[in-house]
């Protein structure tokens, strides 16, 4: 995707702060959700606080948070949940963002308040991309994946998962795909694997692994390939971030994830596959 079109885009998100995928209804930010979209019964997890009684079934208000990459994905559930009227969905995901450098976006803060403001049923965090840095802990700055790196920023994830617990809501952490190459790559890839430690241990947690979506067999990133059988381009040049229809492939993944989860109807509008 051209830099002109993202930096629209980005801006267009930004500025709106929210996108709202509910044919029938919008969502009102003055009101609680107004359903509960709970886990399928076996894996359910009674909420902490939750915000408002189960009503409807099969309908469940979903936030989706994070970085640029967690934009991407947003733009990508917009537009597949588009035409599904048992969800709606809130986007805000903020470039530049996540949870290393929190003086220049205190996650925590926000979600606290996006929470507050529209009790989702479950929110999607997808986080990472800028986080392959020294975190500032303790009154020191520690080297990135580091022992102490790594507790650091496990006790921010699970600080996340918290919040969102607290709220009456589920979580779903999705992991970065391969992107880029040599220790970004490799800083990605780890970090992955600490979202699904702290997933694994967080009651509701649920991580879903996008590694290997845009790989290719010998495991690089792959910039194009086969979506519903014609050949596209999936990765914006710099291999981290996407291309639109490179957001619906992630989107469209990710929601059938979800649907293997939780008990509603959750399916694409319109699917995007890599078939070869």
């Amino acid at each position: 995707m051209g830099r002109v079109v993202r930096v629209f885009i980005t801006a267009a998100l930004v500025a709106l702060s929210v996108i709202t995928v509910a044919p029938s209804a919008s969502v009102d930010a003055a009101t609680p959700a107004p359903s509960r979209c709970l886990m399928r019964p076996a894996l359910q997890i009674a909420p902490t606080n939750p915000p408002s009684p189960p009503a409807q079934p099969n309908h469940c208000t979903i936030l989706s948070i994070g970085d640029s990459v967690g934009l991407d994905l947003g733009i990508g559930l917009t537009h597949e949940f588009a035409n599904q009227r048992s969800v709606a969905l809130i986007s805000r995901g903020v470039v530049s963002t996540g949870l290393v450098h929190d003086s220049f976006y205190n996650w925590p803060a926000h979600l606290t308040d996006y929470l507050s403001r529209w009790h989702p049923d479950v929110v999607v965090v997808c986080v990472g991309a800028n986080d392959h840095s020294s975190i500032y802990t303790n009154g020191r700055s520690v080297p990135l994946l580091t022992l102490p790196w790594q507790a650091a920023y496990q006790a921010r994830i699970r600080q996340i998962a918290d919040i969102v617990r607290r709220f009456g809501a589920q979580i779903v952490w999705v992991g970065v795909p391969v992107s880029s190459t040599g220790g970004y790559r490799q800083a990605m890839k780890a970090m992955n694997s600490i979202y699904k430690g702290v997933m694994a241990n967080s009651p509701g947690g649920f991580y879903i692994d996008t590694w290997d979506l845009f790989a290719s067999s010998t495991g690089a990133v792959r910039p194009t390939a086969k979506v519903n059988n014609r050949v596209m381009q999936v990765r914006s040049l710099d291999l981290i971030h996407y291309t639109p229809i490179g957001c619906d492939v992630f989107a469209t993944y990710v929601i059938r994830a979800m649907a293997t989860k939780y008990n509603v109807i959750l399916r694409p509008s319109t699917p995007a596959e890599i078939t070869g």
